[in-house]
């Protein structure tokens, strides 16, 4: 007579952790449910699908232990549907479809290690984490806070994204995981390149008919400056949101993307998907030109200059260098293509860093008066001026100390916010990143794994050489690549992946 046998763990799981996650699954969605119907009292017919499909994605992600599928959906919903929901809706609640799935994520991997009674190493770096995790509690008692309700909710710019942090450490453990993260990166950039093209050669009135929000923020109403420019010969002219919920979104994207897609072509892939990466690189090149943001542009070249100089210094071989010579001329043919297929006087905003020289003049006029701030707010306000004052929580209700501050820099935005102690937190962060992708990656034996680390870890120079003319720890793309990045290069430096770096499987 057969007999079958059954694991503990086996067990377990079909005792206990399955009707768990049943559990957290209907808490999820009677919570969403119900925070639906708040905002929505007469939902259409097309909404309530919408609302059906995202609470199904988020409980299918609190169940599923693929992980790397869960957060590839999140990476799409944050860079093609998010920012042109928001803004085509005209409703600012659509943010936290974001927060709902990678939430959910995160709650399923901690409800399956407590039921399995896992006790994971925690990652290299995590001091870092806990320390600016600390930083963002104390100042909810900072007595310059408007009401609690409203510091509450300014926690989440700051730390919404943490968990990508530890999510890119147990998650991309190989570098066939490395590679996908990357090709999606270079196709939602070539996305919003081809909606940012679009959207440079209408009319800001044509623009504003895409919904709501687009006409608000276009035209310029409440605390929303008009996002438009006007060229030499006196017309007015749309900064392309991209797919995002603000102008330059394209552009964010395209800077991050663009190691991404020098590095996919100079590995040895397969002549279709080679001729594919070419394709979408012309997409990237177009997000970042139709962006109308200069600050943009110097910032891939800083990629692409981070990208060159750890190449170099990581032994990149003859393969990377053709690949940054085929990424140039790419680069080329899609100005080509945009500058013979956009309107005259649609590029007059670049004339001012055409050159290095004028990079620079720009750069220094532009942001002179608030970097020559930050001395100012380092004595003035050392323990910052109150939480939700400036950036994404700004505008919601409460008012709190530091509203009339000039938060236009990342470095005044993090005093006004934080302190003195969340910008020492930051600054440390992101330079030991930098130390690292510097000194540790040139040191690994695999090539394929030296390029695709180097894809990884060049744009975080990039978003450091913007920290002078934006935010970009509170804002997307550039807080969830800084923390999902930092994740990776923790594992691969630091951790178990420094075992694994030198083998060529």
């Amino acid at each position: 007579m057969a007999t079958t046998t059954v694991s503990a763990a086996e067990l377990r799981d079909r005792v206990v952790l399955r009707p768990l996650g049943a559990l957290a699954m209907a808490a999820v969605l009677t919570c969403a449910g119900l925070a639906i119907t708040v905002q929505m009292p007469a939902p259409t017919p097309v909404t309530v699908l919408a609302v059906v499909g995202v609470l199904a994605a988020g409980a299918w992600m609190l169940v599923s232990e693929r992980y790397e599928w869960s957060l590839a959906i999140l990476m799409l919903y944050v860079g093609l549907a998010d920012g042109f929901l928001k803004l085509s809706t005209g409703s600012s609640q659509v943010t936290l479809v974001r927060d709902l799935l990678l939430y959910a994520i995160a709650a399923g991997a901690l409800i399956r290690m407590a039921v399995r009674r896992e006790q994971p190493a925690l990652p290299p770096l995590t001091g870092w984490v806990v320390a600016w995790l600390v930083v963002i509690g104390v100042q909810l008692a900072n007595p310059e806070n408007s009401t609690l309700m409203h510091s509450l909710a300014s926690v989440r710019p700051h730390a919404e994204w943490v968990p990508l942090f530890f999510l890119g450490y147990v998650v991309m453990r190989s570098r066939a995981r490395i590679r996908g993260f990357l090709m999606l990166l270079v196709v939602i950039a070539a996305v919003n390149g081809v909606v940012g093209l679009v959207q440079l050669n209408l009319t800001p009135d044509q623009l504003s008919s895409w919904g709501p929000g687009y006409e608000k923020a276009i035209n310029g109403e409440a605390s929303v400056s008009q996002r438009a420019f006007v060229d030499e010969e006196g017309n007015e002219r749309n900064r392309p949101f991209g797919l995002g919920s603000d102008i330059g979104f394209g552009g964010s994207v395209g800077f991050l993307a663009v190691p991404a897609a020098l590095a996919l072509l100079g590995l040895g892939l397969r002549p279709d998907l080679r001729l594919l990466v070419a394709v979408l690189a012309v997409g990237v090149v177009l997000a970042v030109i139709t962006s109308e943001a200069r600050v943009h542009v110097i910032a891939a070249l800083v990629a692409i200059l981070a990208f060159a100089g750890l190449t170099v210094t990581s032994r990149g071989g003859v393969r990377t260098v053709i690949g940054l010579g085929v990424g140039l001329a790419v680069a080329f043919a899609a100005l080509s293509f945009v500058f013979s297929s956009s309107e005259e006087g649609s590029f007059d905003r670049y004339q001012s860093i055409s050159s290095p020289g004028k990079a620079l003049t720009t750069a220094y006029d532009y942001r002179s008066g608030v970097i020559s701030q930050v001395p100012n707010y380092i004595t003035e306000i050392p323990l910052g001026a109150g939480i939700g004052s400036k950036g994404p929580a700004g505008s919601f209700g409460g008012t709190a100390g530091g509203r009339h501050l000039n938060g236009e820099s990342e470095p005044t935005f993090l005093l006004i916010e934080l302190g003195i102690p969340g910008l020492a937190v930051m600054l440390g962060f992101m330079l030991r990143l930098l130390y690292l992708s510097t000194t540790k990656i040139r040191r690994v034996g695999d090539r394929e794994t030296r390029v695709l680390l180097t894809a990884v870890a060049a744009p975080l120079f990039a978003l450091f050489a913007t920290w002078f003319a934006g935010v970009s720890t509170a804002t997307t793309p550039g807080a969830p690549y800084l923390w999902f990045a930092a994740g990776v290069l923790s594992y691969w430096l630091l951790g178990p992946g420094r075992e694994q770096r030198w083998s060529n499987a």
